[in-house]
């Protein structure tokens, strides 16, 4: 603010339309349906992210020592190890078959 109490115009410019605020930010902002239609298609064959929170640090600890005593990576045993528990659902007929 200024020293007579005005707002600073850098941070508070006048405000030129006579619509409301809110109406004219509605009017601005693309609905939910439209920003899905504009979101790039996800590729199948792209990688994905995923993170675990809580695990416990003695859990990790040895999850880690695993690894190394097979001489692989976390990523590459927690990978073998999901990928397992799939195909074992699988011949259960507990999961459907997949792509591979």
């Amino acid at each position: 603010m200024r020293e007579d109490g005005e707002p600073d115009r850098m941070i508070f410019p006048r405000f030129s339309d006579p619509r409301p605020v809110a109406e004219v930010a509605r009017a601005d902002c693309p609905s939910y349906a439209e920003l899905r239609r504009m979101a790039p298609k996800s590729n199948p064959d792209k990688t994905a992210h995923l993170n675990i929170r809580d695990i416990p640090r003695s859990t990790l600890y040895r999850l880690k020592m695993a690894a190394a005593a097979e001489e692989k990576t976390v990523k590459d045993l927690v990978l073998e190890l999901v990928n397992g528990k799939i195909q074992e659902l699988e011949r259960k007929g507990l999961l459907q078959k997949g792509k591979n």
